[in-house]
């Protein structure tokens, strides 16, 4: 992972340094600068690195706020990856500064991979990501999101028990065999309360 980090044009001197790791569409919506003033505030404590699965139109922003905060040999843009999982292993936190998620599906690969997730209160978030899976903060605070960035990397023994209890909750509460016997039972319910027409 080092390697592929540095060839990427990443700084050596961040070898072994924890990973922070997002993945979308780079629009508007998923403020994607955040995560670089996050990995600043991260970086004056710690060292760490940001990897960064997606593309989009606030690219070029976003590496150009990582060059005035002197963070973007410490950043990695891998480009769109249909299949990222093998990049998400190496993750210490997920993070996910989007302004609105209706649900999170992202957040959802990012647990049941065993990788704490940190975000903003938004949207349908707080049903997928639990206060023992990860942390979600106040919209749009960037201290309190760098801070539970830096809590969760600086950790091990808090990343392992957060990564675990993350996946269990994908693991149980999302499986695609209960979630399609839930859609099941909410239709069954829905018809039996609808008026039937005479025929």
């Amino acid at each position: 992972f080092d390697a592929m980090f540095e060839s990427a044009g990443g700084d050596p001197a961040d070898r072994g340094a924890p990973v922070l790791f997002h993945v979308s569409s780079f629009r508007p919506i998923k403020r994607v600068t955040d995560l670089v003033e996050i990995l600043a505030r991260v970086r004056r404590h710690t060292r760490a690195r940001l990897m960064l699965v997606g593309d989009g139109p606030d690219r070029q922003r976003l590496m150009s706020r990582a060059r005035e905060l002197d963070v973007h040999r410490s950043i990695c843009l891998v480009g769109t990856h249909a299949e990222f999982v093998d990049y998400l292993r190496h993750a210490d936190a997920f993070v996910l500064p989007s302004e609105s998620e209706s649900f999170g599906v992202a957040a959802l690969e990012a647990m049941s991979c065993g990788v704490p997730v940190i975000a903003y209160r938004v949207g349908g978030l707080p049903e997928v990501v639990t206060e023992n899976a990860g942390r979600l903060v106040e919209p749009f605070d960037l201290e309190a999101l760098a801070a539970a960035a830096l809590e969760i990397i600086s950790d091990s023994g808090l990343r392992e028990t957060l990564g675990r209890a993350a996946r269990a909750r994908a693991e149980t509460r999302f499986k695609r065999e209960g979630a399609i016997h839930r859609y099941e039972d909410h239709y069954r319910r829905v018809l039996a309360a609808a008026p039937r027409e005479d025929s």
